[in-house]
């Protein structure tokens, strides 16, 4: 009996490592009307290159908000009627040095959404290590960007790496 509860404690304590797990879908229709198939699908999580909890707000063009990650938490993953949207994302571990901030990155772009994409918000942190007066400084000039990833295509955002400054 103790082995099985100590192998459920370690599953609990690996389980909480992996971000994103457990975050809840968002979604902004009613599943009896639309299905998730219909839907257009935006991606909120780390695996392979994505920004987890990136996303700070959605909107319709009108600035009706959709989603607003201080009002509803963060979400791994948005199931969205599809329709233009002007999606706020964000990332943002800065450090400072010689009067510059660096670490920072901040987008809203206007996206049609279609049904049946996946979309996913991407992140290239671009670091490297600096020397900062008499320390040296891990520093990065982030980069954004959305994919299609049904079609393979950058949809909106700053692709290019472009490294240090």
């Amino acid at each position: 009996m103790r082995r099985k509860s100590i192998g459920c404690a370690i599953l609990i304590v690996l389980s909480s490592l992996v971000p994103g797990c457990a975050l809840p879908t968002f979604r902004n229709y009613d599943t009896s009307v639309l299905s998730d198939q219909q839907a257009a699908t935006v991606r909120n999580h780390v695996w392979l290159g994505g920004c987890a909890g990136c996303v700070q707000r959605i909107s319709t063009p009108d600035a009706t908000i959709v989603y607003s990650k201080e009002r509803e938490g963060r979400v791994a993953e948005f199931r969205l009627v599809p329709g233009t949207y002007a999606v706020r994302y964000a990332y943002s571990h800065p450090s400072y040095c010689h009067g510059q901030t660096y670490g920072v990155a901040d987008r809203t772009d206007t996206l049609d959404l279609e049904s049946g994409h996946v979309y996913q918000i991407r992140l290239e942190p671009n670091g490297w290590i600096a020397r900062c007066g008499a320390v040296r400084r891990s520093l990065s000039n982030p980069r954004l960007w959305i994919e299609d990833e049904t079609t393979n295509r950058v949809v909106a955002g700053d692709k290019a790496v472009r490294g240090r400054p």
